[in-house]
């Protein structure tokens, strides 16, 4: 089965003729940042809001939205970055493009909420293939170009920021040969790249999670750091200070992979997804679970028992201190119905040993998804993307809004609205030649 870390959905306008025609691509992506596309068709006017982050004690959310919350004719397909304030309850937009057809998405936002990264792409006709990371301050509101990418293959993607926003690390490919993908360090501060981890061959390194200061990097790769005849995709750890690769996990047979780590604040424990048997007992392949990783005690902790051999638990996250531990996932752990392919969002409590299940798809939805969740820091709220309509408020069918769930109140806020164009003109994104 293959195992996907997000669902992209991102709406193309061909000109066939004198003809408009409007296709969804759904983009699913791998823990290595690789991309499958399935077909589909939508209509042309749907807004959707995607992809949220949210800073340490939960005041501020980022996302990625085409909706036009403060009636500015935002064109419908034209995501921006915006951010939420939950105390004021007011939207910022922190993208304003030159061109509507650029595509921004993956915004991080870090813990103090004065910095936000986000992945721009400003030729949408060369999808996956050239882009920018740009860092914006919250406070001043201004933008600053991190990194280009220039060659064949070269997307900025994977993206994770430091607590106080001073360290950023990201994927990025910038040399030869194509598609060998490596972990970048930059320092916000001196504006300097301060580290690469370098691929022993042309492999694939991925999801870094930066712990609060930004001197330890979690990533996952399949390449051989510490020549151990390694070839397949494992959890590691890098200390920017020693310079030194710690090797988290050992998959239990060639065919097992770990991916999509986690990191807390002081790099003590490591959430992360793998389908390796890494305790012997009996995980099946391709059976994704969550597990937890002590990097004082080096001990594993298994967090779920899928209900099947075909359900998987995914985008794992962590809070500061690493007590508790979100995830989308659609195995039935209560025994409620929960349908194949149907993710929810859950809560594991490290502290009592407790999983909650967070979210309850409604019968109206039409993927009936609730995906990349994020908790807050201080691990009080969790952010996440669905398109079901919980509180019965009419959402339209099939648009995926940002929804936060308060932990410790228990309570279930929708912060978006899925709002279109005030504006008459239509102008659709026109793309030649197909991607």
């Amino acid at each position: 089965m293959y195992k996907h870390n997000y669902i992209r959905k991102q709406v193309f306008a061909a000109l066939i003729g004198s003809i408009f025609i409007t296709t969804t691509l759904v983009l699913i992506s791998d823990a290595n940042g690789k991309y499958q596309s399935v077909n589909g068709i939508s209509a042309a006017f749907s807004w959707d809001s995607y992809d949220p982050d949210i800073n340490g004690d939960g005041t501020k959310i980022v996302f990625e939205s085409d909706s036009d919350f403060l009636g500015e004719c935002i064109l419908d397909n034209q995501f921006e970055i915006w951010l939420y304030d939950t105390v004021s309850m007011t939207y910022t937009r922190v993208t304003t493009p030159f061109n509507h057809s650029v595509i921004k998405q993956n915004a991080h936002i870090s813990a103090d909420g004065t910095k936000v990264i986000y992945r721009n792409q400003p030729n949408p006709t060369v999808w996956f293939k050239v882009s920018d990371i740009i860092l914006v301050d919250t406070t001043l509101m201004t933008s600053t170009r991190i990194g280009t990418t220039t060659a064949v293959f070269n997307p900025g993607d994977y993206l994770t920021i430091s607590a106080d926003g001073t360290k950023i690390a990201f994927k990025y490919d910038t040399d030869l040969p194509p598609n060998n993908m490596e972990i970048w360090l930059y320092d916000t501060v001196t504006m300097t790249y301060t580290h690469k981890i370098t691929n022993s061959g042309n492999e694939w390194s991925s999801n870094p999670s930066l712990n609060a200061d930004g001197t330890i990097i979690a990533f996952n790769s399949n390449s051989d750091f510490l020549g151990q005849g390694n070839s397949h995709r494992e959890v590691w750890l890098y200390d920017t200070n020693a310079a030194t690769y710690t090797r988290i996990t050992t998959a239990s047979n060639v065919d097992r992979t770990s991916s999509s780590p986690s990191i807390n604040a002081d790099g003590t424990k490591i959430a992360f997804v793998s389908d390796s048997d890494i305790l012997g007992q009996g995980v099946v392949e391709g059976q994704n679970e969550i597990w937890l990783y002590d990097t004082v005690a080096m001990t594993y902790t298994r967090i779920t028992t899928a209900s099947g051999t075909d359900r998987d638990s995914q985008n794992p996250d962590i809070s500061s201190d690493g007590t508790k531990i979100t995830f989308q996932s659609d195995s039935d752990f209560f025994g409620q119905g929960v349908v194949e392919g149907k993710n929810e969002v859950w809560l594991y409590d490290t502290a009592i040993m407790k999983l909650t299940r967070v979210t309850t798809a409604t019968a109206n939805s039409t993927s009936g998804v609730s995906i990349v969740p994020r908790i807050s820091g201080d691990g009080t709220k969790i952010v996440f993307a669905s398109d079901s309509d919980f509180l019965n408020e009419g959402i339209v069918n099939g648009s995926f809004e940002v929804w936060v769930y308060d932990i410790i109140q228990k309570d279930l806020s929708r912060i978006t609205t899925a709002l279109g164009n005030p504006c008459t003109a239509y102008l659709p994104l026109v793309v030649k030649n197909g991607l």
